[in-house]
């Protein structure tokens, strides 16, 4: 994905993030758009223009929402690269990778995030973190899905190539 691409569409999900998306939570939790972003661009397109302007706009969320300044974009780099790695290992054109990839990367984001956090404000225990933490992880995959379904397919250039034939639903 070009850079002219990705980065209106980051812009978008931030807007979304920082003013809609508050009035769609469940259980008090809302998707991380931005966090689905990094996961998903890296793991579809071969450069790194997700895992750069990821960071980036981690960044600027910081400097917006948050108390410290860099959590996210440590977080956003190191799942970023997490999604370049399995990129390689995983059939990256099915559901149930977006399905794994979903679950991998929204925890290690939660947790390293909280991790660095908890190192220099000790704000809420690791357990007040994790009961939340798997409503995030539902919604963040419907968010992930719904991107896959509208934008995913077409970063499979060729789906003949692999031996894909009909629709992707039909093979889960």
């Amino acid at each position: 994905m070009k850079y002219r691409f990705a980065i209106p569409l980051f812009l978008s999900a931030f807007l979304i993030q920082s003013t809609l998306i508050n009035y769609f939570t469940f259980f008090g939790k809302a998707p991380n758009l931005l966090l689905c972003l990094v996961i998903l661009l890296p793991f579809f397109y071969e450069g790194y223009q997700g895992l750069v302007i990821g960071v980036v706009f981690g960044l600027i969320q910081d400097i917006c929402f948050s108390v410290l300044i860099g959590p996210t974009a440590i977080g956003f780099l190191l799942v970023g690269i997490l999604m370049k790695v399995i990129r390689q290992r995983l059939e990256w054109d099915s559901i149930i990778s977006v399905l794994s990839v979903a679950v991998l990367g929204t925890c290690v984001y939660y947790l390293v995030s909280w991790r660095i956090i908890a190192v220099f404000i000790d704000i809420y225990p690791l357990f007040y973190m994790l009961k939340g933490l798997f409503f995030v992880v539902v919604y963040n995959f419907f968010s992930m899905l719904l991107f896959y379904l509208v934008i995913g397919k077409r970063a499979v250039k060729h789906p003949q190539d692999k031996g894909m034939t009909g629709s992707l639903i039909h093979y889960y």
